[in-house]
């Protein structure tokens, strides 16, 4: 069997390659990416895998040799960015470059498809009582000034559009927000400002969290258990933001934020950062869209994931956040 995985150097993407070499020894494995990753948890070039660099999933002469060669495809390559200027890149990335994958699963038969999207492609209720399953309905049309969320949209109806109408096997896999070992940059941010004493008070929303290996086991499963045409939640936990601020203080051995920001304060930072960010050059540490997200319950549901794939939570999120930790250390990141 050969697997093909895009963004197969990235945070997700090391892991669930590690996992593919051990439960299928005997497969070939390729791994597509821009550019070897300066800091990885675990090295692909040692995992016997076939990785090429330079491989933009923007350009399809660059990567449809490989999927001429391909039985499964992950599709992990995608873009994350909350900056309004940054709304092109996203559809290219998150949208376009979508479009070209599923033409050559279809064009080379593919067995198997498994499309990572993103929780924020389902929307949200802003209900913390009540989180939000595969077959939410959420009206997009609302949601102008949030181009990812938009655009992880669009790109998961592509696939799931092929899948039940162009004859395409694939399935889509929404991941919460997703921390541990080998990330450098994302909730990495969050760890190091907590550890600077820069964050004076907690939003006052909250969202569901992951652990990363946790979830490179659920694509695993999605890919051998997951039924065509549908999605899976992957997650772990819901939290408020004060929750995983104290988490994440406790263990760099640091007080969190004592307060959470005044809920009246809600639409005048998102105007205020959005008029900043407009005007501003380079992408701003804080966008509009991540402060009207910080006042938001973004909360999900995995039930499906583990009725249907035999998939659960195995790690608490306490040592989640200790392994990202450690890892930034010895890289000397943190």
């Amino acid at each position: 069997m050969n697997f093909l995985v895009t963004g197969g150097a990235g945070f997700l993407g090391q892991h669930l390659i590690k996992i593919l070499v051990s439960r299928y020894p005997e497969s070939r494995i390729t791994a597509l990416d821009i550019k070897k990753n300066p800091y990885p948890h675990h090295d692909i070039d040692q995992l016997g895998v076939h990785a090429f660099y330079d491989a933009d999933i923007l350009c399809q002469e660059k990567i449809e040799s490989h999927f001429a060669q391909a039985d499964i495809v992950f599709h992990l390559a995608g873009f994350i960015s909350f900056w309004e200027k940054d709304r092109d890149r996203l559809y290219e990335v998150n949208v376009e470059a979508v479009r070209t994958v599923v033409g050559l699963s279809l064009k080379y038969k593919i067995k198997k498809l498994v499309h990572v999207g993103s929780v924020a492609g389902l929307g949200y209720k802003n209900d913390r009582h009540h989180p939000v399953g595969e077959d939410f309905q959420f009206l997009f049309e609302s949601v102008p000034h949030k181009p990812y969320m938009v655009s992880k949209k669009l790109g998961q109806d592509l696939v799931l559009q092929a899948a039940k109408s162009g004859g395409l096997p694939a399935v889509v896999v929404c991941p919460a927000q997703m921390w541990g070992a080998g990330d450098y940059f994302n909730s990495a941010l969050l760890i190091k400002a907590l550890k600077a004493r820069k964050i004076i008070a907690n939003m006052p929303g909250g969202t569901y969290v992951a652990d990363v290996e946790d979830v490179a086991r659920g694509l695993v499963a999605a890919f051998e258990k997951g039924r065509t045409g549908e999605i899976y939640i992957l997650g772990g936990y819901n939290y408020r933001f004060s929750e995983t601020n104290a988490l994440v203080a406790a263990a760099l051995g640091v007080r969190p934020p004592g307060r959470s920001m005044p809920r009246s304060l809600h639409k005048p930072l998102f105007h205020l950062f959005r008029t900043l960010e407009r005007i501003s050059k380079k992408p701003p540490a804080l966008t509009s869209d991540s402060i009207d997200s910080g006042f938001m319950f973004r909360y999900f549901d995995s039930a499906k994931a583990g009725r249907e794939l035999g998939w659960q939570v195995q790690k608490p999120f306490a040592q989640t956040v200790r392994e990202q930790i450690d890892y930034l250390k010895k890289y000397d990141l943190l």
